[in-house]
């Protein structure tokens, strides 16, 4: 396929096989993107680079973070970013990781890029800020960052001074699921995703005896980016504290969208992870699903019974922990955003931080490769809340404890502080 061929596909899976196809009906105008990828074409302007750029656009106007166009790294295509990441607080990006940008430190200050300030900006990209939101907290910065080539700096100490914007090839990602105990002999669980349902499911069961006992405990899931519901089941037995069926925990029926692609993306991915995984419970739970998909191949969109995907369908709830915050924040968001909406119903649950991603209203994704460099990825489930006016979109879980996002964060865990104090206070 040559790229206009890709792009002309991607339109045809947002106008067909995109769970969101009817909602979103109407939503884009394909027709200026496909001029400039023609335009671009015949003046030998365009590579895998440009088109992502031409793609993103595209895909902003369905606002859905679940839908994006990515660039694989492969011997002929890099992946790359700025080396550093920030936040905006309010009329600043402030730095709160350095990677391979040595020049910056955490903490300092970005005041303009290419001459423009930053309140500029936020109102030039509108459109790609504003997809989870409208609070400057829950902005995501890095790619506007990579579209400019210079910014002003300032300093900790009020030094102001320009630098060129570099791009660096992209660090890869190490997740982390790990189990300590704090100080205060409160527990901290931190999950930055839920892609390894075995791991995640070794930790707990390793740790089965310092839950039991415990307490107090923190659940850090800030940072989840998401994978699979599956993964995290076993967790729940502790967050409830008494034996319920979780489809008392009904959030919304689930529907999928089951056209013929969709199908075929679908049941090899999950095929795929089948032969990858041990826990009995998840190969169950994809078996189920795998049995829903057959049985409503090729009816476009459908209500499917999963009832039967969770072994028992029981969660089996303790009475330990007695106390449990779950810490919270935008850049959690698909399964763990899941998970936060499903922990907040228990009695023994405070939410605090600032509200997840909020993109569960479509889910469970669809991966279409374009050779091995470039993938589409997208929705193929609605939930059925969405017509209810129950949505996450743009508003995520939102926490019973709010904790603005400021610079101070940047020079400690305010949040772990904060939860420490309140359990304490219990």
């Amino acid at each position: 396929m040559n790229y206009l061929e890709i792009f002309d596909d991607i339109v045809s899976i947002a106008h067909n096989d995109y769970s969101g196809y009817i909602d979103k009906k109407g939503w884009d105008n394909p027709e200026p993107f496909r001029e400039k990828i023609i335009s671009l074409g015949e003046a030998g302007g365009l590579d895998v680079h440009v088109l992502k750029e031409i793609a993103d656009d595209y895909l902003l106007d369905f606002k859905d973070d679940h839908m994006h166009f990515i660039l694989t790294a492969s011997n002929n295509t890099k992946v790359y970013d700025n080396g550093f990441k920030a936040r905006r607080y309010e009329d600043k990006l402030y730095v709160t990781y350095v990677g391979k940008e040595t020049r910056l430190k955490k903490g300092m200050m970005i005041i303009s890029l290419d001459d423009i300030p930053v309140k500029e900006l936020s109102k030039k990209y509108k459109r790609q800020l504003q997809i989870i939101g409208t609070h400057p907290e829950r902005e995501k910065w890095e790619p506007v960052i990579l579209k400019h080539n210079k910014c002003m700096i300032e300093d900790k100490s009020g030094n102001i001074f320009e630098m060129e914007l570099n791009k660096y090839e992209r660090e890869s990602y190490t997740p982390e699921y790990s189990i300590k105990e704090l100080d205060k002999g409160i527990l901290l669980i931190k999950l930055t995703d839920f892609n390894d349902d075995d791991a995640i499911n070794g930790l707990i069961e390793d740790n089965h005896k310092a839950l039991n006992e415990s307490k107090n405990v923190i659940i850090d899931v800030r940072l989840n980016r998401g994978g699979s519901d599956s993964a995290y089941m076993k967790l729940l037995d502790y967050i409830f504290p008494n034996e319920l069926d979780i489809n008392e925990l009904e959030t919304g029926a689930m529907q999928l969208n089951m056209t013929e692609r969709n199908y075929k993306l679908r049941v090899e991915w999950f095929k795929r992870f089948l032969s990858q995984v041990d826990n009995s419970d998840t190969k169950r739970f994809i078996e189920v699903f795998i049995r829903e998909m057959d049985k409503h191949k090729n009816q476009g969109l459908v209500e499917v019974d999963l009832d039967d995907a969770i072994t028992e369908g029981k969660i089996h709830g303790r009475t330990k922990p007695v106390n449990i915050v779950i810490l919270e924040d935008v850049y959690c968001g698909s399964s763990g955003d899941a998970f936060v909406q499903l922990a907040g119903m228990s009695g023994k649950v405070t939410l605090m931080g600032r509200s997840s991603a909020g993109i569960t209203d479509y889910s469970n994704i669809a991966i279409q490769e374009y050779g091995k460099e470039m993938q589409l990825w997208y929705p193929t489930s609605r939930i059925s809340s969405i017509d209810e006016g129950k949505g996450l979109n743009g508003i995520g879980v939102v926490p019973k404890i709010y904790i603005p996002w400021t610079p101070e964060h940047i020079e400690k865990d305010v949040d772990i502080e904060k939860a420490i104090e309140y359990l304490l206070s219990k």
